[in-house]
């Protein structure tokens, strides 16, 4: 369903288009968000929160606006871009290289 959905919207998405995903740290039952979510960071540049079940934010667009900043900041600025109970955020640009 996951997938279907996020193959439905993508071509429906702007140049400044970002998705959305939770669940991606479920592992259990029979959520399968988590095996599409390993699909998707390889090929967009991403955020992953890991509190609770998981939020996945993909970058779908070749200019992610405002959140670029985010996306493209080295690790070592993470703890003073965000704090408290978010301190589990990663994030990686996609192969290609940061967009």
């Amino acid at each position: 369903a996951v997938r279907h959905d996020f193959e439905t919207w993508l071509p429906k998405m702007s140049e400044q288009g970002i998705v959305l995903l939770h669940d991606t740290n479920t592992r259990e039952y029979d959520f399968g968000v988590w095996k599409f979510w390993d699909e998707l960071k390889p090929r967009y540049p991403y955020l992953e929160l890991f509190h609770g079940h998981g939020l996945g934010l993909v970058a779908t667009g070749s200019t992610p606006g405002r959140l670029g900043a985010l996306l493209n900041a080295p690790a070592g600025h993470l703890p003073r871009l965000w704090c408290g109970p978010w301190r589990s955020v990663r994030w990686r640009a996609s192969p290609e290289g940061r967009r």
